[in-house]
C-alpha cells in the first residue's frame, strides 16, 4: 500500500470521493428529486439517460446500457 493510497482512500460512494478528493461541500439541506418513476426497467433507462445527459460525478453509465447512436 502506498501512502497516496493511505490518505486517499477509494471510498464506494463517488459522492465521498468528490467531497473528499475537491474540497467539496454538499448542501443536505436544499437537495431535491430530479425524476421519479415507479416501473423499474423506466427508473433505470431514465437513470442512464440523466447520466449521460448531464455532467454528473457518476462513475458509470447507470444499469441500462443505451445505444450510443
Amino acid at each position: 500500500m502506498t501512502i497516496i493510497s493511505l490518505i486517499q482512500p477509494k471510498n464506494e460512494s463517488a459522492i465521498i470521493d468528490r467531497v473528499f478528493n475537491e474540497n467539496h461541500v454538499i448542501d443536505w439541506e436544499n437537495t431535491k428529486v430530479i425524476g421519479r418513476e415507479s416501473d423499474k426497467a423506466g427508473r433505470l433507462i431514465r437513470e442512464a439517460v440523466w447520466i449521460r445527459k448531464t455532467d454528473s460525478m457518476n462513475r458509470d453509465e447507470g444499469s441500462y446500457e443505451l445505444s450510443h447512436v
